[in-house]
């Protein structure tokens, strides 16, 4: 009997909660890495524009959860981009909602 055990599970994708101003829909713009930014439970402007500590590496699959006028909404990794420098860093994290 051969017994094969797979080590590569699948990590979960990193969440961000982030709540958006009633009437608002569009892109959600999040600027990852930055210093003294909360890490979660953010709250965007009215232009969808919020801050975070949290830095996806490379390879980190990233969903929001965004919570406007008491309704949750999810956007899924394969709706989320993450714009990276050259070298791997992030520097935005973007998701669309709508009405």
């Amino acid at each position: 009997m051969i017994l094969l055990v797979s080590c590569a599970e699948k990590k979960a994708p990193r969440q961000i909660h982030v709540e958006v101003p009633a009437a608002f829909s569009g892109d959600v713009r999040i600027t990852p890495c930055m210093k003294g930014a909360p890490a979660d439970d953010l709250h965007a402007d009215d232009s969808g524009l919020a801050e975070t500590s949290m830095c996806p590496q490379r390879g980190d699959e990233v969903e929001m959860l965004v919570r406007r006028a008491g309704r949750v909404t999810r956007i899924a990794p394969a709706d989320i981009h993450v714009n990276r420098t050259g070298d791997g860093i992030a520097v935005s994290v973007t998701g669309r909602i709508s009405n």
